[in-house]
């Protein structure tokens, strides 16, 4: 009895003991199923951030301007590849059976058998064929094997462009051989080719040979990342910003100061000990970044970049190596910058936007401050426009310079001029005439002039633009309270006060906006998906800089100087009234000076040498460097757009004169901006004998007839709705011919608008690649030629 009810008791603790594994057991799976992932039990797991894409940026008219597209990092696991395709005879047979059914089926296909019968008898015939030779089969796999890695070698060398093939089949070999022979799993994630790739070259080359078979069997690994490129670089590339290759850093223009904004939310991503993407609880996806819609023309910026680069060949073509200039179109009204161009001398001799002068490149403005010297003193009633002084009295005359002293400053014209009234000290630019008006006035008490132009909405710390970098305006005679005397008579002409260029037009603009000083603007709103999230208003700085009166006269003074002043020449150019002043300057340079000083360190009295900086106009040999500039705006009655420009000049012996290199780029950029903006024309009355032909492009008839039906022009053609055509014209009527299409050859896109020609070409087979703008008007591979598939064709546009 008590051996029984020992075996029960026996039975019954092994058959708990059962059910507490078994409980664990599935408490564990559960666990494993619902709790955790299984593969980290497995492999080690990494998880890794997923970079958000960036947000667009945008021209104010909804151009692109930057975008981030996607790149493919591209690796291999060539432990995985060598296992699943090199590492046994009988994968080396799986891989070479396939190909000769692929090619039987090809061959049924080309021969057209319909027959169920026939086609068993040659997929028998076949299997038989290879059970009969598979010695023979297995050295022709192995044939295939390697074949198959010189192709791949071939591929990547003529993708990449960076190594020859025969580098890549060494390459690939030894990978492969070591990890055959030694088992070895050192090259698990090994990278492959010089630089990261884009979705149509991902395409390719996921056709490469051994690739083909996909990313398990083959071992390719190819991680999205994303490139940031701004789609006209350099055009406007100091607004917009650069950001480095590996997308870390984010430098200056909209890139950085909207960044918060544009670089949205990073995601993240499981991968295993390969670098391989998995799935997991932990992955989340990234949030794409807002867009930003700037206040950039493209038009305006492409012609205010080159003509300010046209400019400086010519200063160079010369003598004169400009060290760099600038460039600024604002919107009267808003306060809107529509173009900023900087140009940067670089040590190789080329120029590019590597510094922007137009927000950073605090100096002296020279005669264009004269205009704030001159609100002044109308404002103040301390003088009016025809008021006469004699210039040249108390003067020292010099050949064809003046000098004029006061407190100990010399004061310089570069022409004698005797009495003059104030409109024409104006237009002539007169450093005396000015000075001995302000000196005059505001003599008895210098801070008063600078209350003024405080008033004014001049010499604020900062304008707190959108875009970082902005320099700091400010007075040295405000700053250098015991030479107020003598500085007020130079500040008066533009020396020792510090403005960048941006700060000068912000003060034009306001003349020009009756009086209203508003805010430089550089972005208009923050969108997401096409919504609207945050918006930007326009900001008024100053209701009004000075009394309906001064701002009249001002006025008129600035017509002054095209009327008859310095830039009279350029007077009849435009076909309408421009306004503007001219700026001459010479710019501070800076040197070291050792200098020994006398101190007591630990109560010993001893002398130590150090440097310090210190500033000057001219050397010792009278050179200097010098800044031009002009500022204005268009029209003169009713001003739209206010222009500065501003060049910088190395140390030179001569002049180097606003008249001369700054105003023709104005004249330039104004004349840009009247011929395209068609709201300056007065319509054309259409006269019902005279028959208007238009120059019309290449594309589909439809399209070409319902323009002419609308615009009530005759026209001949027997196409038909779906055919393209080609418009030509003569002195009574449009012809449209049909263009015959054949996609076996390259069609003549000449005369046609982009759009059409890529899905011509497209359509194919060809890849197209583009430049400049308007129609197309040469191709580079010949219309007629049999077209060759994959091929690129070029496209050159001119308007």
């Amino acid at each position: 009895m008590t051996t029984v009810k020992n075996i029960i008791r026996r039975i019954t603790l092994f058959y708990l003991l059962t059910v507490f594994i078994s409980l664990l057991i599935i408490a564990k799976i559960i666990y494993l199923q619902f709790f955790t992932d299984l593969k980290t039990h497995a492999e080690k797991i990494t998880v890794k951030p997923i970079t958000a894409g960036r947000g667009d940026i945008y021209t104010h008219d909804m151009k692109l301007l930057a975008t981030s597209i996607p790149v493919y990092d591209i690796r291999v696991d060539f432990y995985a590849m060598t296992e699943n395709i090199f590492d046994n005879a009988g994968k080396k047979m799986t891989l070479y059976r396939n190909k000769l059914y692929r090619e039987l089926e090809n061959e049924i296909k080309r021969l057209g058998l319909k027959s169920k019968k026939e086609i068993k008898k040659r997929r028998d015939e076949l299997k038989k064929r290879i059970k009969e030779n598979r010695k023979e089969d297995i050295i022709k796999a192995n044939e295939l094997i390697y074949s198959e890695i010189n192709g791949l070698a071939d591929s990547l060398s003529s993708l990449f462009n960076d190594k020859p093939a025969s580098y890549y089949k060494a390459f690939i070999k030894d990978k492969i051989q070591d990890i055959i022979k030694n088992k070895s799993q050192k090259y698990r994630n090994e990278a492959i080719g010089n630089r990261n790739i884009n979705y149509a070259e991902l395409e390719r080359l996921l056709k490469f040979p051994i690739f083909k078979l996909g990313k398990g069997s083959s071992g390719l690994i190819h991680n999205e990342k994303t490139r940031r490129i701004v789609i006209y670089d350099p055009l406007a590339i100091a607004t917009i910003g650069r950001i480095n290759s590996k997308e870390e850093h984010v430098s200056g223009g909209i890139e950085k100061s909207f960044d918060e904004y544009i670089r949205g939310k990073d995601g993240l991503q499981a991968v295993n000990q390969r670098d391989q993407p998995i799935n997991s609880k932990k992955n989340t996806a990234p949030e794409t970044g807002c867009d930003v819609v700037t206040t950039l023309d493209l038009n305006i910026q492409e012609a205010t970049e080159k003509a300010l680069m046209q400019q400086i060949y010519k200063g160079n073509e010369n003598g004169i190596s400009i060290e760099g200039g600038t460039a600024i179109v604002m919107e009267t009204a808003t306060g809107e910058i529509r173009a900023i161009a900087n140009m940067k001398r670089q040590p190789n001799g080329t120029y590019d936007e590597t510094y922007n002068y137009a927000l950073r490149e605090r100096s002296d403005p020279g005669s264009t401050f004269k205009l704030a010297s001159l609100i002044a003193l109308l404002d103040d009633g301390f003088a009016k426009l025809d008021d006469v002084i004699n210039v040249e009295a108390d003067a020292e005359k010099n050949g064809k310079t003046m000098t004029w002293l006061y407190k100990g400053y010399k004061v310089r014209d570069d022409h004698i001029f005797g009495k003059l009234s104030v409109k024409k000290i104006f237009a002539n630019s007169s450093n005396i005439g000015v000075a001995k008006l302000v000196t005059k006035s505001y003599g008895a008490n210098p801070q008063s002039f600078f209350d003024k132009m405080h008033s004014m909405g001049l010499f604020q710390k900062s304008l707190n633009l959108q875009i970082d970098g902005e320099a700091h305006s400010y007075a040295e005679m405000e700053t250098v309270k015991q030479v107020n005397q003598n500085l007020l008579a130079p500040s008066s002409y533009g020396y020792y006060v510090k403005f960048a260029p941006v700060h000068t037009l912000t003060f034009y603009n306001a003349v020009a906006n009756n009086g209203k000083m508003v805010k430089p603007k550089f972005v208009k709103k923050i969108i997401r998906n096409g919504q609207e999230i945050k918006s930007y208003p326009d900001k008024i700085i100053n209701d009004r800089i000075c009394s309906e009166e001064a701002l009249s006269k001002a006025r008129e003074a600035l017509q002054g100087v095209v009327d008859s002043g310095t830039v009279k020449k350029f007077k009849d150019l435009l076909g309408f009234e421009f306004a503007g002043k001219t700026g001459t300057s010479q710019r501070v340079r800076y040197k070291y000076k050792k200098r020994v000083r006398d101190t007591v360190v630990n109560g010993i009295s001893q002398q130590i040498t150090d440097s310090t900086r210190v500033s000057y106009y001219k050397d010792v040999s009278g050179i200097a460097a010098y800044q031009a500039s002009f500022v204005g705006y268009i029209p003169a009655d009713k001003p739209r757009y206010s222009i500065i420009v501003v060049l910088y000049s190395p140390p030179i012996k001569g002049n180097f004169y606003g008249s001369t290199y700054a105003a023709p780029i104005f004249i330039e950029i104004a004349q840009k901006l009247y011929s395209s903006d068609i709201n300056w024309h007065e319509p054309v009355e259409r006269n019902n004998d005279s028959l208007y032909l238009p120059n019309m492009k290449n594309t589909v008839f439809q399209q070409t007839k319902t323009i002419l039906s609308k615009l009530d022009i005759p026209f001949d053609s027997d196409a038909k709705s779906s055919d393209w055509v080609n418009v030509s014209r003569n002195s009574s009527k449009l012809t449209a011919t049909k263009i015959q299409i054949d996609d076996s050859k390259v069609p003549s896109v000449i005369n046609m608008g982009l759009r059409n020609a890529i899905y011509l070409l497209e359509k194919t087979g060809l890849k197209v690649t583009f430049s400049g703008k308007g129609k197309i008007k040469r191709q580079s591979i010949a219309p007629g030629t049999a077209v060759s598939k994959n091929a690129t064709i070029h496209l050159e546009m001119e308007i």
